[in-house]
C-alpha cells in the first residue's frame, strides 16, 4: 500500500509538473483555450519529451477529457492518463493516445506511449501503433527511436489500389523522408518485391525490384527484374527501368522503360518467334521454310545465344543453328553455326589514345550470303569532332588505314588477295533551326590489290535537308558516288558502284475533329545511274499514301488509299517499277472486324483489277481460350469473268487468359507470306470485352 501511495504521489507531482512546465509559456495560451500549450526545449527533464517531426496531414481527434501536451518544435501529445516510474526512468501515456507533427503532417494513434530514458529524451516505444501519412496508412507491430529516426517494425501498408508489407519503416523526423526495406506489394493485378522502397506522395519508388502480374497461388511463371520501379497508384502502373524479363530460365532484356498495367506490355518481345522464308522467284535463291527460332537468350551480362530450327514443313530440309554473340568492353564476338554455314568473328579494339583506336577484325564466314568470306584485318582509326563553328554547327572529321589478308569464293571461283587500304570522311551537320537541319558528308576511300595489280577508289557525296514545319515532315535527301568499281572481291565485301540518287518525302498527320485524324505520305525517288537494274535510270519510286482513322460512338473506320506512280512516269517498264491504285476500307464493331480491298494495276493491258478482297475477322470464345479467326477472299477473277473466288489468307488470333494476365498469339498467312505475333497483356483480372 506504501508503494502504491508513493506511486500515486509521484504520477501527481509528474503531473503538477508538467502542467508546471506549461504554464511556462501560457500566459496567451490560457486566454485561447482553444490553442495547445507550450513547452520550451529548455525546461526541466521532466518537460523533455521525444523530439518528433512528422510526415502526414491529419490531426489527432479531441476527446473529451483528454490531456494536451506540446513540445515546442517538437510534437504535441493527447493521452487519457499517465503512468511513471522515476526509478527506471520511465514514462507512459495511455489511454486513446494520439500524436502528431508541430506542422500536423503525419498522426500516430496507439493505446500507450512509453518513453524510456527520459531524462535523456531520447527513447519512445509504442505497441501496435497506426501511422498516418500523406495517401498512406501505416500498421506495425512497434515503432521506436534512433536518434532522429522513427522506425517502425514488420509493417503493413496501405495507399489507393495498393498494400503491402515491410520489414522496416523509417522517418527520418528532419528530412520527412520515408524508406522501407524488403518490401512486398500487392497491387490489383500485379505483385512485386523489393530490397528498398520510398514514398513520395501517392507513389511508390522501388530500388532493385522485381515484378509479376502472377496474382495466383504458387511460383509465378515469369518475373520482371529491374534497376528502378515507380508504382504509380492513381493509374494502377508498374514503371519499371532498365527490366529484364525472366521466363523459362531465359533472361530477355526489354526497353529502357516499360510499364505493367491494365494494357498489354507491346515493349517485351517473346522469347521465340515462328518464320517462314520461302523461295526467291527474282534470285532464284532457296528459302529455309517454316522455323522456330529464338533471336536471343541473354547468358550472362555479355553472352547472348541465338538458336533456331527451320525446315520444319515438308518442302524445305530440316536444320538447326545455334550462335553465341559475346560483348565487352573493346570485344565483339560470333561462334557457331548459322542459317547456311559455320560462322566465327572476332572484333578487338583498342584505345591508343582519345582520338586513335586500333582495330584488329578476324571474319570465318562460310555463308553463301557473303560469298564465303575469311579474312584477317588490322586497321588504326582516327576521329575528331570540331568545336562548335559559326551558328551552331559541328564538323566531325575521320580517317582511317587497314591492311588485310581476303578471301571470297563466289561464281564456281575463288578470289583471294591482300587489301591495303586508306579513307577518310567528313560530316558537317547545322543545328535545327525555323529553315530545317542540314547535313554534307564527304566519303573519300582508295584500296589498292596488289596481286590484281589494281586500285579502286570511290568519292561519295551526300547531302540531306530536314525540317518538321508543324503538321507536316520533310526530308530531301542526294547522293552521288564516283567509283572505278575496281575489286576483284564482290560487293559483300568492298566492291563499289556508281549511285547517283535524289529521294524525298514529305509526310503530314494530324486530328482533324475530335473522332477523325488524318495522314498523308509523298515518297519519291529518282535513280540518274542505276547499276542494278538492267541499267534503267529514271524515275523508280514515287507513292503517295493517305489514311483516314475515324471513332465513332461504337465502331471504327480506317479508309486508306495508296498510289504508285513510277511505272506510268518511267518508260522502262521493268518489273521491277510498279504503277498500281490500292483501295481499302476496314470497319471494326466491337470484337467483329471486316473490309473490302482492291488493287488495279496501272501497266496491265487487261485483267487491271488484280485483288479484289473481302475480310472478316469474328470473335470465338470458350473459356479460358478467345479466338479470333481471320479469312480473306479474293473476288477478282469471278468479278471479272476470268476464273472463280479463292481463298488469298487466313490467320488467327488466340488469347489465352490466366492467373499472371493473358498470352496472346496470332499467325497470319497472306500471299503465301507467313506474318506472327506473340504478346502478353499483363493484367490480374482480364479486361473486359465489348
Amino acid at each position: 500500500m506504501r508503494h502504491l501511495n508513493q506511486t500515486l504521489l509521484w504520477s501527481r507531482a509528474f503531473y503538477l509538473s508538467v502542467r508546471q512546465c506549461l504554464n511556462l509559456k501560457a500566459t496567451e495560451a490560457r486566454s485561447d483555450r482553444g490553442r495547445p500549450q507550450v513547452l520550451s526545449a529548455n525546461s526541466t527533464w521532466m518537460c523533455s519529451v521525444l523530439s518528433i517531426v512528422g510526415m502526414a496531414m491529419a490531426q489527432c481527434p479531441i476527446v473529451p477529457g483528454a490531456s494536451e501536451l506540446e513540445v515546442a518544435g517538437l510534437a504535441r501529445f493527447y493521452y487519457q492518463n499517465i503512468r511513471t516510474d522515476r526509478a527506471a526512468d520511465e514514462a507512459e501515456l495511455y489511454g486513446q493516445v494520439c500524436l502528431t507533427g508541430i506542422e500536423q503532417n503525419w498522426t500516430v494513434r496507439a493505446e500507450r506511449v512509453r518513453f524510456l530514458d527520459l531524462s535523456l529524451a531520447q527513447r519512445l516505444e509504442i505497441e501496435q501503433p497506426h501511422l498516418t501519412l500523406p495517401e498512406w496508412e501505416v500498421d506495425a507491430r512497434m515503432l521506436r527511436t534512433d536518434e532522429n529516426l522513427l522506425v517502425l517494425d514488420e509493417t503493413t501498408f496501405r495507399g489507393t489500389g495498393v498494400s503491402g508489407t515491410a520489414l522496416v519503416l523509417t522517418v527520418d523526423v528532419n528530412s520527412g523522408e520515408v524508406l522501407l526495406d524488403e518490401v512486398f506489394v500487392r497491387g490489383p493485378s500485379y505483385r512485386v518485391g523489393a530490397a528498398r522502397a520510398t514514398l513520395s506522395g501517392p507513389s511508390l519508388l522501388l530500388e532493385q525490384a522485381v515484378a509479376t502480374t502472377c496474382v495466383c497461388d504458387g511460383p509465378p511463371s515469369y518475373l520482371i527484374e529491374g534497376t528502378r520501379a515507380e508504382i504509380a497508384a492513381e493509374d494502377r502502373r508498374i514503371h519499371i527501368r532498365e527490366g529484364v524479363l525472366l521466363v523459362a530460365g531465359s533472361r530477355i532484356p526489354l526497353a529502357e522503360e516499360v510499364e505493367i498495367g491494365s494494357e498489354a506490355l507491346e515493349e517485351i518481345e517473346p522469347p521465340f518467334e515462328l518464320e517462314y522464308r520461302g523461295n526467291d522467284p527474282e534470285t532464284g535463291k532457296g528459302g529455309t521454310g517454316l522455323g522456330l527460332v529464338v533471336p536471343g537468350i541473354r547468358l550472362d551480362d555479355e553472352l547472348v545465344l541465338q538458336a533456331g530450327v527451320t525446315g520444319l514443313d515438308r518442302d524445305f530440309p530440316l536444320k538447326a543453328f545455334a550462335l553465341l554473340d559475346i560483348t565487352g568492353p573493346g570485344l565483339q564476338a560470333e561462334f557457331g553455326r548459322g542459317r547456311d554455314g559455320i560462322r566465327s568473328s572476332v572484333v578487338v579494339r583498342q584505345r591508343l589514345a582519345k582520338w586513335l583506336d586500333t582495330v584488329f577484325r578476324f571474319q570465318n564466314l562460310h555463308d553463301p550470303d557473303v560469298d564465303f568470306l575469311h579474312q584477317g584485318v588490322i586497321e588504326l582509326e582516327a576521329s575528331t569532332t570540331s568545336p562548335v563553328l559559326m551558328g551552331g554547327a559541328r564538323a566531325t572529321a575521320s580517317a582511317n588505314l587497314f591492311a588485310a589478308a581476303s578471301s571470297q569464293t563466289f561464281s564456281s571461283a575463288t578470289v583471294a588477295d591482300v587489301r591495303l587500304g586508306a579513307g577518310g570522311s567528313v560530316r558537317l551537320r547545322s543545328v535545327p533551326s525555323p529553315l530545317g537541319q542540314f547535313e554534307v558528308v564527304a566519303d573519300l576511300e582508295a584500296t589498292r590489290y596488289p596481286s590484281f595489280e589494281e586500285t579502286q577508289y570511290g568519292f561519295t557525296l551526300s547531302s540531306s535537308w530536314t525540317s518538321h514545319p508543324e503538321p507536316f515532315q520533310i526530308t530531301v535527301r542526294h547522293l552521288k558516288r564516283w567509283t572505278n568499281s575496281a575489286s576483284p572481291f564482290s560487293v559483300e565485301l568492298d566492291r563499289l558502284q556508281a549511285d547517283h540518287r535524289l529521294s524525298g518525302q514529305v509526310s503530314w498527320s494530324d486530328r482533324l475533329t475530335p473522332r477523325l485524324r488524318g495522314s498523308l505520305v509523298l515518297v519519291s525517288a529518282y535513280d540518274f545511274e542505276s547499276t542494278d537494274m538492267d541499267d534503267v535510270t529514271g524515275v523508280d519510286r514515287f507513292r503517295v499514301t493517305s489514311t483516314l482513322h475515324y471513332e465513332g460512338p461504337r465502331f471504327v473506320l480506317e479508309p486508306k488509299l495508296e498510289l504508285e506512280l513510277a511505272g506510268v512516269l518511267n518508260s522502262s517498264r521493268t518489273e521491277e517499277i510498279e504503277a498500281f491504285f490500292d483501295a481499302e476500307l476496314v470497319g471494326t464493331l466491337g470484337n467483329y472486324r471486316g473490309g473490302v480491298g482492291l488493287r488495279y494495276d496501272l501497266l496491265e493491258p487487261e485483267d487491271r483489277l488484280t485483288r479484289l478482297d473481302l475480310q472478316l475477322s469474328f470473335p470465338l470464345e470458350v473459356e479460358p481460350l478467345f479466338l479470333r479467326p481471320f479469312v480473306a477472299v479474293n473476288v477478282a477473277p469471278f468479278w471479272t469473268g476470268t476464273g472463280g473466288a479463292f481463298l488469298r489468307g487466313h490467320g488467327l488470333e488466340a488469347e489465352w487468359r490466366t492467373c499472371c494476365g493473358t498470352l496472346i498469339g496470332s499467325y497470319r498467312w497472306i500471299d503465301a507470306e507467313l506474318q506472327t505475333s506473340f504478346g502478353v497483356r499483363f493484367e490480374g483480372v482480364p479486361a473486359e470485352r465489348e
